[in-house]
């Protein structure tokens, strides 16, 4: 919900530690949980829907990031080294 301009590692931290969070609260659920129903934002959905809810959200807007880089940069945004023989490794 950021609206302003932050730094580039002040902004890349965030992220990290929010997905290391998001990723620790998976690690935790358990089979009950995943199955049990629970009530958000007015709708009654099982756990393992809210989280390929969650999943899918967060991948909307990842698209959203890369679509306006993209578009601000002009081109791609090189996630990938091909090889001359096709086999793209990834630049991260």
């Amino acid at each position: 919900d950021e609206r302003e301009l932050l730094p580039r590692q002040e902004l890349l931290t965030s992220l990290t530690a929010t997905v290391n969070e998001a990723d620790a609260v998976l690690a935790s659920l358990d089979e009950q949980q995943l199955s049990a129903t629970h009530h958000i934002q007015g709708y009654d959905v099982t756990g393992l829907y809210a989280v390929y809810h969650v999943v899918e959200h967060f991948s909307m807007h990842t698209g959203q990031i890369i679509l306006l880089t993209k578009a601000m940069k002009g081109g791609g945004l090189n996630f990938y080294n091909v090889t001359p023989d096709g086999v793209a490794n990834p630049a991260w």
